[in-house]
């Protein structure tokens, strides 16, 4: 399998952190290994002050078969 070890750097550090866009993951399995590094290291330096957090949906039944989702602003 070609560029196997990028693949592998890259499974590797979604495990550990976020997943990333199939787009980005094939251009970025293209580069050469130490690119590759430099990337994913650059791209968790950029995102230290970012966090995630998931909201909560509610769904309310509104005449009928429809479901309505609101969001909370």
């Amino acid at each position: 399998m070609q560029n196997y070890e990028q693949m592998r750097l890259i499974m590797n550090w979604e495990r550990d952190n976020w997943k990333l866009g199939n787009c980005y993951k094939n251009a970025l399995a293209k580069k050469s290994i130490s690119a590759v590094r430099n990337e994913l290291a650059e791209l968790k330096k950029s995102a230290k002050g970012v966090s995630f957090s998931v909201a909560p949906k509610g769904g309310k039944r509104i005449g009928g078969d429809k479901i309505v989702t609101f969001k909370k602003g």
